[in-house]
């Protein structure tokens, strides 16, 4: 059997009606009548063969099927007892199809299973043609399931036939994906899986018992290695209902997941590129790209409804993300992992409640802790992030772009609260802690600012009002060196400039200058009134510093030790007072202090 579609898309199959006289004009219609009676005790053929070829694609398209082996018993148009019938035939290049089942004609009935193994996936990816977005390089296709389609019964009112499709299992293995017709792929997976699968046509609804992804690795096509890596990915007792257009899958794990990603020095994203732009910039958004369609008609009312999407357990497991800015020098690295986190309780409806838990490694020593909970509509959310040990030299690369200071040790360690009400108002309490932190000042090579802890405790902000409050600021073992060069230059402004700032061109620093005054005065005349902010209590506790004065003859240089007091009541409000109270040693012997309003 051969079986073409032409290039004007007629089948050549249909030219077995032409003999045939055309109907006459229509008529009244006649009464039903008794089916033609046919028995078929036994039907077989062996080492048959078809083809079938579509001429009217792009590409022409040719599958063989052979050899081919049918059998059908007992089939009768009148009986009420189903035959039954086999297949078997060898599809393609080494695909195998198994098929059977029963047929019956009154009432119409067909029942089948069917085993699909071997089939090569470049062979379907040649029919879909255009259809996809990429080429299907390799892969294999298997497939087992059966379907029911049955007729209504006489005098029944149900109309039409009724179609359900059961699939216990489809998996495509060593699949690979060019999406722009590369020399390698841009797409590997080792395998897809789709388990225990219902379709009810009549219903309009599909049901997945598990979808599993396995070896998932993406990446442009001359990239040397994967921006993307899923160990297994597996969503669980899926349901899509069209009628109701939702979308339910009670669980999605996510495990051994590997994401590389970095800003390159323009600040693009390298993830973007997957999208089939450059990256940051997707291939759609360019200058001659015609503008979008509107989706409905302006006051149109009858749209349908928004599509509800439900995925009450989420969770991730031995996730890794790294980041690298490449436009810091040299660049800046950020790398999270091994990521655990579970979601619960997403839902597209309005007022439907989700719950975050997350934690993670931090550059190797850090962690971080998040849990919150919300809302999508109305946007409300409350939070908890906890940060330990996070060193701070990851830090460097910016600090290079503003300062001339190497950040040789310090650990952050955080806890905040943050909540967000369904009108918007944010508040953040908490407390920062910095331990050990040590700078260098790069032209001096000595150190600039140190202290072995300093704790940042009862801060508050809101958001609307804007206000900024901390309780109490302790510094332990502060140290600070201070010096005043021979140009009457100051190393704190010099250390807080980036090395060579001084040797721009003149023309340079004039015109930055003006640019800064510029930005400054308008953003001076756009400000609104200061956010107030007030700190209760500072406290000191076994300070150093060094002093020194090159400007002067003769040189003047000193030593503080044993630096300790407090400072109490600062506040941005003019009329607010300060209390200080601050005593130290200077050179060892001479006491000083220092104390007033």
């Amino acid at each position: 059997m051969n079986v073409v579609v032409r290039r004007d898309g007629k089948l050549n199959l249909a030219d077995l009606e032409k003999p045939f006289a055309p109907p006459a004009a229509a008529k009244a219609p006649a009464p039903a009548s008794k089916p033609f009676k046919l028995l078929i005790e036994r039907l077989a053929v062996q080492n048959g063969s078809a083809t079938y070829e579509d001429d009217s694609r792009p590409s022409p398209f040719r599958l063989d099927l052979d050899p081919i082996d049918f059998q059908l018993l007992d089939f009768s148009t009148t009986g009420t007892t189903a035959g039954s019938y086999q297949l078997h035939a060898t599809v393609g290049q080494g695909g195998q199809l198994q098929w059977s089942g029963t047929i019956r004609a009154q009432p119409l009935s067909l029942h089948g299973t069917l085993a699909l193994t071997g089939l090569s996936a470049p062979t379907l990816g040649s029919y879909l043609g255009s259809s996809l977005p990429a080429e299907i390089s390799h892969g294999t296709l298997a497939l087992q399931g059966g379907f029911a389609l049955d007729g209504a019964p006489p005098g029944s009112t149900s109309p039409g036939v009724r179609m359900t499709v059961d699939v216990q299992q489809a998996q495509v293995s060593g699949l690979g994906l060019r999406l722009r017709e590369p020399a390698s792929d841009d797409i590997e997976l080792d395998r897809f899986t789709l388990g225990n699968a219902h379709v009810d046509l009549e219903r309009r609804t599909v049901e997945v018992g598990e979808i599993a992804l396995s070896g998932l690795g993406v990446k442009p096509s001359q990239a040397p290695s994967d921006y993307i890596k899923l160990g297994r990915l597996t969503l669980g007792d899926g349901r899509i209902d069209l009628g109701r257009r939702s979308i339910q899958v009670g669980e999605i794990a996510l495990a051994g997941a590997d994401v590389q990603s970095w800003l390159d020095a323009q600040g693009r994203l390298n993830l973007l590129g997957l999208l089939g732009g450059p990256a940051g910039q997707p291939a759609h958004a360019t200058a001659s790209s015609p503008p979008a369609a509107p989706t409905a008609a302006a006051g149109n009312t009858s749209a349908a409804p928004a599509w509800r999407i439900a995925a009450p357990d989420i969770r991730i497991d031995d996730m890794r993300v790294s980041l690298e800015d490449r436009g810091a020098k040299p660049a800046a690295h950020l790398t999270l992992g091994p990521l655990t986190a579970r979601i619960t309780g997403y839902d597209g409806s309005p007022g439907s409640h989700i719950a975050v838990a997350l934690q993670s490694g931090v550059n190797g020593k850090g962690q971080l802790r998040l849990t919150a909970q919300g809302t999508l509509e109305p946007q409300a959310l409350s939070a908890k992030l906890g940060l330990s040990r996070i060193d701070l030299r990851a830090l460097q690369p910016y600090l290079n772009r503003y300062t001339a200071l190497t950040l040789a040790s310090g650990l952050l360690d955080t806890s905040l609260a943050v909540d967000r009400s369904a009108k918007g108002r944010l508040t953040a309490t908490g407390r920062i802690d910095i331990a050990d932190l040590r700078t260098v000042d790069e032209d001096l090579k000595r150190d600039f600012v140190k202290w072995r802890g300093l704790h940042i405790i009862g801060l508050r902000y809101v958001s609307n009002p804007a206000s900024l409050h901390i309780e109490r600021i302790t510094a332990v073992a502060p140290y600070a060196r201070v010096i005043i060069g021979a140009d009457q230059t100051v190393n704190l402004s010099e250390a807080l400039h980036p090395r060579g700032w001084r040797a721009k061109p003149a023309a340079a620093q004039t015109a930055g200058a003006k640019t800064t005054a510029a930005a400054a005065k308008r953003a001076a005349g756009a400000a609104a009134a200061p956010m107030p902010m007030s700190i209760g209590l500072v406290r000191f506790a076994d300070g150093t510093a060094d002093y020194a004065d090159f400007s002067m003859q003769p040189n003047f240089a000193t030593g503080i030790q044993d630096l300790h007091g407090t400072v109490k009541g600062l506040s941005s409000d003019p009329s607010s007072r300060a209390t200080v109270d601050i005593q130290g040693r200077v050179d060892r012997y001479a006491p000083v202090d220092i104390s007033g309003v």
